[in-house]
């Protein structure tokens, strides 16, 4: 990441990083994995993935970044207007 971004750009870049992971833990949340195909499913070879804890605690940092990218600093005047711009870019 170059070092020139601004706070608004760094504010966009951990959002979006946030959430394609946010995305992908939604993704694998709920399967039955096994690591024994050739064997019937049974609760020793198989089991289903919960990612409902980490889920929950990316939505909150996805949420005090948002509270925090718009709050009214005025040496960072940017991020809050950059936020809007991505939230309408997302709609």
């Amino acid at each position: 990441m170059p070092e020139e971004l601004t706070c608004a750009d760094k504010l966009a870049f951990m959002n979006k990083a946030m959430k394609a992971a946010h995305l992908q833990l939604c993704v694998t949340n709920n399967l039955l994995v096994t690591d024994r195909p050739d064997l019937p499913r049974a609760e020793d070879t198989s089991w289903t993935t919960d990612h409902r804890t980490e889920l929950a605690r990316l939505e909150a940092a996805m949420k005090l970044l948002e509270e925090i990218s718009t709050g009214s600093d005025p040496e960072c005047g940017l991020c809050s207007k950059r936020l809007l711009t991505m939230r309408a870019e997302m709609l």
